[in-house]
């Protein structure tokens, strides 16, 4: 597990990350999400020690909770690959199987013939995708606990998409401590990929969600009632008069089923929620009530 208690950092003079608290527990995929800017990528330089904080505690419970320890179990793989730049695919290679002990070159030759990689290409004259393609290749050839990814799949052709997430499950199937946190703006990616969401917004951790209850709990729902009724329930979270019909949203579909129940009133029809609405409203909730 990894533990964050109120850790701050200011990067400059005018954006700061946190105070932010969570927990990550072994053996899930989470998701961060948030808009541009939100922090992201320091949070995870920050949990990796890339970067020095400035207040708050992290904890690390590993095997090896050694500094060398908990750092080896790290692997982290960019958004873009600028300290790279200069190297060929087979250089880093070398390099990787230099800096890690336990370098999987079998694995790693498995993964680069997977995705057809140039390996005597230099990282900057191959394609963003190619790119991302060329990391994830040489960071799953490392043994690690924690997979940190910066935007993995953007810029990545639809059947690389495909390979890397079959590559991120293979990844967890490796024990059961094994963990994945990636940023992301997809939906489809928190869809597909993750069993957590963690939503940021301008360098404040907003809420911690499992995602498949988010599915199973927001529905949008009509009504035969009154707008006003409706509005007073557990779980409702807006409501639009339409006609003898009412629509709403709920984000615990039980609670208002109970009230409906209580009062007689029986829904209509329902309609499950796209994920991106969710987090959408959720996001706009989570900002009203900062």
């Amino acid at each position: 597990m990894i533990s964050l208690k109120d850790i701050y950092k200011k990067v400059d003079k005018s954006f700061e990350l946190g105070p932010l608290s969570c927990h990550i527990e072994p053996g899930n995929i989470v998701a961060l999400v948030g808009n541009n800017g939100a922090g992201k990528s320091t949070l995870f330089q920050l949990i990796m020690g890339l970067v020095k904080k400035e207040g708050g505690e992290i904890e690390y419970y590993f095997d090896d909770s050694s500094q060398n320890g908990w750092k080896q179990a790290f692997a982290y793989v960019p958004q873009t690959p600028l300290m790279y730049q200069g190297f060929t695919v087979a250089q880093l290679a070398d390099f990787f199987e230099m800096s890690y002990p336990g370098w999987n070159r079998n694995e790693f030759n498995r993964l680069t013939s997977l995705f057809d990689l140039p390996l005597k290409k230099q990282v900057e004259k191959l394609s963003g995708g190619m790119q991302k393609k060329a990391m994830l290749s040489l960071t799953l050839a490392r043994e690690s606990k924690v997979l940190f990814l910066d935007e993995p799949l953007a810029g990545v052709d639809l059947e690389g998409q495909e390979q890397m997430k079959d590559e991120m499950v293979r990844y967890m199937e490796r024990g059961e401590e094994q963990t994945i946190l990636f940023a992301t703006h997809s939906s489809d990616e928190i869809r597909t990929l993750a069993d957590y969401v963690l939503l940021m917004k301008d360098g404040q951790l907003l809420n911690q969600f499992e995602k498949d209850s988010l599915v199973e709990s927001w529905k949008r729902i009509w009504v035969q009632a009154d707008k006003q009724v409706v509005l007073q329930m557990n779980g409702v979270i807006s409501a639009v008069q339409q006609g003898p019909l009412c629509e709403c949203l709920t984000s615990n579909l039980r609670e208002t089923e109970k009230e409906l129940t209580r009062l007689g009133i029986t829904i209509s029809t329902f309609q499950a929620m796209e994920l991106r609405e969710i987090l959408r409203v959720i996001l706009k909730q989570e900002t009203k009530s900062a």
